[in-house]
């Protein structure tokens, strides 16, 4: 038997023996995941933070494989074609990224999420490999009869998360993010088509939810994070503003510049699908590069700000709003840039929230000595304040400095 070993800097080798899958990791659509940041421009803040989508696509595909030789122990039954179907459902939960993953969300195709491209790429190459990701895409939306095998890829604890909470905080060399994943995944079980895990594994899965929202407070929301997404797109809406004429020398991005932007849900097209799937971060950079030169002084001052991370200043409050203090900051701005239409991207503000855990999603299930399961909120008290279980909203003020 053929295989191919592929070295993770977490978990060592990755070892590929499905031809299909094999294929799959070749296809440039998955290729194009090389060149995404995993954790979009947080590397203007941990330098570290250079590790890209693929590394944590191939980390999810590991993890689908220890969760499916639990399975196999627990004598869980699982057709091999089931087996196949989740690896590639978790090698490809993300495909449908754009360039620095989540700081472009929704950028491109406005009120579009990452997860709707990543079925629209994904039907594609169901097309091309004559339907042997039929199982894959069941799991991806949400239609497969085996509840269980969605919970692992989409739940709110999975196999996504187990990943890149690890891999995320590896890089940015946070060194207090240190669940055990392995256990995780030995206590994984199934009852009545549902995910539980076992009693034992209550205090592991209490940690994973401190450390994420740990990692949720101190990386993912650092305020100099939030800012680098908050002035790309900016940048982009004064690119959308100012006339691009035809000699653009960008062609992936004047498509999208091009374009009138979504706003009545209706269905991606093919061109579209095309157009995103050649979208990548060197695209994103050369498109900084050109803005920092433009005769807009606002592209100019917003890009080089980006580009050298010369921040404007942000304040951040966890209790009330900045919005009575925006026309006071725009008045003190130099005269040119008190233009209505120009200061919006020299002074703005606004909010950002975030949730660890929901009691009213799908609830994570932990099985009791007497084999009877429970949701997990109510064996964690802790999951109970409003801290955890409520969204936490974060109120932000940009300005100059």
């Amino acid at each position: 038997m053929s295989y191919t070993l592929i070295n993770d800097s977490l978990y060592g080798f990755v070892q590929i023996t499905d031809p299909l899958i094999k294929s799959v990791i070749d296809h440039p659509y998955f290729q194009r995941l090389r060149r995404l940041k995993q954790m979009g421009m947080a590397d203007l803040v941990f330098p570290g933070a250079n590790h890209s989508r693929l590394q944590h696509s191939i980390g999810s595909l590991y993890l689908a494989q220890k969760a499916i030789k639990t399975f196999e122990r627990k004598k869980i039954a699982l057709t091999q074609g089931e087996q196949q179907g989740l690896q590639l459902a978790a090698l490809l939960h993300d495909i449908g990224h754009g360039p620095f993953s989540h700081s472009s969300e929704q950028l491109f195709i406005e009120n579009t999420k990452h997860e709707t491209i990543t079925l629209k790429i994904v039907e594609r190459l169901n097309l091309e490999f004559e339907g042997k990701l039929d199982i894959a895409m069941a799991i991806l939306k949400g239609d497969h009869p085996k509840k269980f095998l969605i919970q692992l890829v989409e739940g709110q604890i999975d196999l996504d998360r187990l990943d890149y909470l690890n891999r995320d905080s590896y890089f940015t060399g946070v060194s207090r993010v240190n669940f055990d994943v392995d256990r995780i995944i030995e206590m994984l079980d199934v009852k009545e088509n549902t995910l539980v895990y076992d009693f034992k594994s209550l205090h592991t899965l209490e940690k994973f939810l401190f450390d994420r929202r740990f990692m949720t407070l101190q990386v993912y929301g650092h305020k100099n994070n939030l800012l680098a997404d908050l002035l790309l797109k900016k940048i982009w809406e004064r690119f959308k503003q100012v006339k691009v004429d035809s000699k653009f020398p960008l062609p992936n991005i004047s498509f999208w510049l091009g374009l009138i932007n979504k706003n009545d849900g209706s269905e991606i097209s093919q061109q579209e699908v095309d157009a995103f799937l050649a979208l990548d971060d060197s695209d994103v950079i050369q498109l900084l590069k050109y803005g920092k030169n433009h005769g807009d002084k606002t592209l100019q001052f917003l890009c080089n700000s980006l580009l050298n991370r010369n921040f404007p200043r942000i304040q951040i409050s966890c209790s009330k709003s900045f919005d009575s203090k925006v026309n006071k900051l725009i008045r003190q701005l130099p005269s040119w840039q008190q233009n209505p239409k120009i200061s919006e991207y020299f002074v703005f503000a606004g909010s950002a929230k975030s949730l660890t855990y929901s009691s009213k999603k799908d609830s994570v299930m932990v099985k009791l000595k007497n084999d009877d399961p429970k949701p997990l909120h109510e064996l964690a008290e802790f999951l109970i304040s409003p801290y955890f279980s409520e969204e936490h909203h974060v109120y932000y003020l940009c300005y100059p400095k």
